[in-house]
């Protein structure tokens, strides 16, 4: 006996791009938010010690700051 294959789940060549655009989108996020967490601790000895932030750090933050805001505005990928 032949098995039955059901075709109403199947995705369209579009709809997996999208998912596999989305899926990206969300691993570059989380981590873009890790590498930002991981300097975390220069904003506060900062904040809390008044040690300068290194200025390579600091631009490196500003830059996936920057680079966070530009992927989330494309849309949002699942949570991370």
């Amino acid at each position: 006996m032949m098995a039955m294959i059901d075709f109403s789940r199947a995705l369209s060549a579009e709809a997996l791009q999208a998912e596999a655009s989305q899926q990206a989108r969300a691993r570059d996020l989380a981590a873009m938010l890790a590498e930002l967490a991981a300097t975390d601790w220069f904003a506060l000895r900062e904040s809390e010690a008044g040690i300068a932030i290194p200025e390579d750090v600091r631009q490196a933050r500003i830059a996936l700051r920057q680079a966070i805001s530009e992927l989330r505005a494309q849309g949002d990928p699942p949570p991370v």
